[in-house]
């Protein structure tokens, strides 16, 4: 009787440890008691902040944003927005340079180069850099012709806007094929500078002419202008020419002496 009741004890004691353990595992490790995920879902992802996922459309939560911490997005966002204003500039402008900007933006827009030669013809007085840099960008759309525009950048007081204008200007002249255009665009550049740098940036295009035209453009230049720009003119004859500049009757000589000779045309 006695071994029919410790059985019976045994017996009860693994149905009850089978009931138990069939409790624990109707509630699996990733649900919280009341069968949602969020909760655990949220420590996983490293949220600890108690605040559920969003959910796609039928109430399932989606695993691309339970990672994501949308506190964090914002101001990150805010902030890349922020470095490109002032990349731009235009943290530091003010609403008058913005007004200027804007109507800059507006005619580059229309086409309209007249305007924008204009605009930026007025803003290379602008006390700030960085509008006289954006007038720079602008006038770069039009190509060869706004060589004339972009020499009163191209000695700008900030480095950076001139080494812009300078880098612009070296674009668009090197558009230009025919030899008497390039001397002549050179010649006119060299009356307008006065920066040492920039003078060199243009004198150097007369690499790209016959040398007694280029001999003849420098002589031009020394005659009419005096400074920096007559300097530089100089400098570049003598290393041409091979010769001390002594005036402009021995220049003379030497273009008679080197100019080629026209050849005939062979349809005549």
């Amino acid at each position: 009787m006695k071994q029919e009741i410790r059985q019976a004890g045994r017996q009860a004691a693994l149905a009850a440890a089978i009931a138990a353990a069939a409790l624990l595992c109707s509630c699996s490790p990733g649900k919280t008691p009341d069968g949602g995920r969020e909760e655990t879902e949220s420590r996983r992802s490293g949220r600890g902040d108690g605040v559920p996922p969003a959910s796609k459309a039928g109430g399932k939560a989606s695993r691309h944003t339970q990672t994501r911490r949308p506190a964090e997005t914002g101001p990150g966002l805010a902030e890349a927005a922020k470095a490109v204003q002032e990349e731009n500039g235009e943290e530091s402008f003010t609403p008058e340079e913005k007004k200027a900007a804007a109507k800059l933006q507006d005619a580059l827009d229309s086409n309209e180069r007249s305007a924008v030669f204009a605009l930026a013809d007025k803003l290379s007085g602008s006390p700030n850099p960085a509008l006289r840099k954006r007038a720079v960008e602008a006038l770069a759309w039009f190509g060869k012709d706004a060589i004339p525009e972009l020499f009163l950048f191209m000695s700008d007081p900030d480095a950076e806007v001139a080494n812009e204008a300078q880098s612009r200007f070296e674009e668009k002249i090197a558009e230009l094929d025919d030899e008497r255009e390039i001397a002549s665009t050179v010649a006119i550049a060299m009356k307008t500078l006065s920066d040492p740098d920039a003078l060199t940036a243009a004198v150097q295009n007369l690499n790209r002419v016959d040398d007694a035209l280029a001999v003849e453009t420098l002589v031009g230049v020394i005659n009419s202008c005096s400074g920096a720009a007559a300097a530089a003119a100089r400098e570049s004859y003598e290393f041409v020419t091979g010769e001390e500049w002594t005036g402009a009757q021995a220049a003379m000589r030497w273009i008679s002496e080197n100019t080629a000779p026209e050849r005939p045309d062979p349809g005549m």
